[in-house]
């Protein structure tokens, strides 16, 4: 059951994330278009794409962990022996799963402080907390994403690299 809602939550809240960026792209376009024209099509379209932004990074976090999308020095993992390299990529996903869960804990409590002073992004009128409390959702998912794969399966000795908890064709 578990193994089936968790992909789907990461894919679901990456699609979240990549419409974050098509609706930033379009704001920006439009915003372009519009100061060439000499007017201002869209009232504070930077704090617009501001938060966009937040929600396309912070929402791909959980997705690109489950799908091992993470970076690596492949010549420096080709030296590695392959026995040792599952041990290296849990050492790795263990660290990440602590910055992820980190950075969200962080995230709300910069959150929190920024509306209990009353910071707003100044053109929406929306509180700058909101960012924060993306970001925690986003690297939140992350932290876990990390943490389901360090359970999930643990390869027997000599069987090579873990393989990610979801491939890119969607099935689990």
């Amino acid at each position: 059951m578990m193994t089936r809602v968790l992909p789907a939550t990461w894919r679901g809240f990456a699609l979240v994330g990549a419409s974050g960026y098509v609706v930033a792209t379009a704001v920006t376009l439009v915003d372009v278009f519009g100061r060439a024209l000499g007017v201002t099509l869209i009232r504070g379209a930077i704090d617009v794409v501001i938060v966009c932004m937040v929600l396309a990074a912070a929402f791909a976090v959980a997705l690109a962990e489950a799908r091992d999308a993470n970076v690596r020095v492949e010549p420096l993992s080709a030296w590695i022996p392959k026995r040792m390299r599952g041990g290296f990529d849990r050492f790795w996903r263990a660290v990440s799963a602590i910055l992820f869960a980190a950075i969200a804990v962080r995230s709300v409590q910069e959150a929190v402080l920024a509306h209990s002073f009353g910071e707003v992004l100044p053109a929406i009128g929306v509180s700058t907390g909101i960012l924060g409390l993306l970001a925690a959702v986003g690297f939140g998912l992350g932290a876990i994403a990390a943490v389901a794969l360090l359970v999930r399966r643990d390869p027997p000795a000599g069987a090579g690299e873990p393989q990610p908890l979801e491939t890119t064709d969607g099935s689990a």
